[in-house]
């Protein structure tokens, strides 16, 4: 994992090619022919650099949403801890809203929404991961940011409901 992460972040030094290099001549070659280790694709472009290129993508579409979830499950739990009262039971209802619609019908319906692209897709993942941090099932971010403040400012934790 952490070899294919490397190459990924380091891939303009590991790729043995231009990704985005087209050749008519060599279009459609088998593995191993001329150093294309796993050939190449309609357009004569390195299959293997591509692969590699493409999990710099990969690795910004997995780790960004989950990062941001994660501050902002966080911070709404600090606010609800420190707010109490009508804003904690705001935020929570609000989380608990997200478990009505299964989390890739979510996805999928917040980037249909609002259009094709990166961004767009980084937000519809960032959206459901929110749900995820933010979670009623288990006590996640939120809750246990909730719950912590809630304790040191001497009021009592609120009730369970896993």
């Amino acid at each position: 994992m952490l070899l294919i992460v490397l190459a990924a972040v380091f891939a303009p030094l590991v790729a043995p090619f231009d990704p985005y290099k087209e050749s008519v001549i060599s279009r459609l070659k088998p593995i191993g022919w001329r150093g294309h280790l796993l050939g190449t694709d309609e357009l004569g472009r390195d299959m293997l650099s591509r692969l590699i290129y493409g999990g710099r993508v990969s690795l910004l579409m997995g780790v960004v949403p989950v990062l941001i979830a994660s501050l902002v499950g966080g911070l709404l739990g600090v606010v609800g801890g420190f707010a109490g009262g009508r804003v904690n039971t705001a935020i929570m209802r609000a989380m608990d809203v997200f478990y009505a619609f299964p989390s890739v019908l979510l996805a999928v319906a917040v980037a249909g929404a609002m259009g094709g692209g990166i961004g767009n897709g980084m937000l519809a993942l960032t959206l459901v991961f929110i749900r995820r941090c933010a979670g009623s099932r288990r006590p996640r971010r939120p809750r246990c940011a909730r719950s912590t403040i809630s304790r040191r400012r001497g009021r009592p934790a609120p009730a369970r409901s896993w």
